[in-house]
């Protein structure tokens, strides 16, 4: 949304816009700040732990020492010894009034499947509130713009039984189960109406080519059946 908002801006004026959601879409919950304040944990934790978004800092080298120490159980068990208490974090901290506590960040960007399901209601109804207020955005930017817009689901290969990349006993770890809860909670909507989304989820079923490169991303042949897919909708 945000490139969209800033290609609009730079004087860009495309007739049909289309969006792909899915897995991103799960992860950026995995903080205790409010919907607007979330960060995006891609910048926060680059070479585990230095802080992207400093200014003039260096933010693509790699802290081999910091790398070396995580691998020492010693270090990880002194480090869990002043980790903050998880069930007394607040949920929902407000930036403007209670600041950002890079503490909290670390321990949630290492420890996020114990945060997330000790709130696991609140994570789905934040979920589907971002869902809704970019849609409601992209409405009105269509309408004041006047493109077409179209949100599809992606497939997620997290959840492809057809992935060899996802191990068997990886589907019984507690994260996986809160990934698979948060995406059906996504496509429950979609299909009650409460999201103008296409599902897209099951795109590649029925593909005998191989489908992923890795745990999540798609092979060329992927590539080629979701566009197909994605092109009937855009020609109707």
């Amino acid at each position: 949304m945000a490139k969209l908002i800033y290609l609009l801006k730079a004087g860009y004026r495309p007739k049909q816009v289309f969006f792909l959601d899915g897995l991103n879409d799960l992860l950026m919950l995995r903080s205790n700040m409010r919907l607007v304040d979330k960060v995006v944990y891609h910048g926060f934790a680059v070479s585990r732990g230095e802080v992207a978004f400093t200014p003039g800092a260096a933010y693509s080298r790699v802290n081999y020492l910091k790398l070396f120490l995580d691998s020492l159980p010693l270090y990880r068990a002194l480090r869990r010894k002043f980790d903050p208490d998880p069930t007394g974090i607040k949920f929902d901290r407000d930036a403007f009034t209670e600041g950002f506590d890079f503490r909290e960040a670390d321990y949630l960007f290492r420890n996020w499947i114990m945060f997330a399901e000790l709130h696991r209601d609140q994570f789905k109804n934040e979920l589907i509130e971002y869902y809704r207020d970019n849609l409601e955005l992209l409405d009105a930017l269509s309408r004041y713009y006047k493109f077409d817009s179209t949100v599809f689901l992606q497939p997620v290969g997290l959840f492809d039984q057809a992935n060899p990349f996802v191990l068997p006993g990886a589907t019984n770890a507690v994260g996986y189960r809160y990934l698979s809860e948060m995406f059906g909670t996504i496509r429950d909507q979609i299909k009650a109406g409460g999201l103008p989304i296409i599902d897209l989820s099951e795109a590649l079923n029925g593909l005998q080519e191989d489908r992923y490169i890795d745990i999540a991303h798609y092979t060329p042949a992927s590539n080629r059946q979701i566009a197909k897919v994605i092109s009937q909708y855009l020609l109707r």
